[in-house]
């Protein structure tokens, strides 16, 4: 393995802690949206899928730096 330089370890640190606290985020709307009930669902049905939509969002992010990360 090379070795690394200074910034490349800050840019490293500071990736990871990004991705856990967007993990973090991702699951407490989870939790949420899954804690509602049927009704409260069905009416707000919308703002349900965005929320879906935006996570699948994120995760593709997440696994685009996480690629560059490995490739580099």
């Amino acid at each position: 393995m090379r070795k690394w330089k200074l910034w490349q370890k800050v840019v490293g640190i500071v990736l990871i802690s990004l991705l856990m606290i967007f993990g973090a985020a991702a699951f407490y709307l989870k939790q949420n949206t899954y804690t509602a009930t049927s009704a409260a669902q069905k009416k707000a049905n919308k703002p349900y899928m965005k929320k879906i939509t935006t996570s699948i969002r994120m995760q593709e992010r997440i696994n685009l730096v996480l690629f560059f990360i490995r490739e580099h």
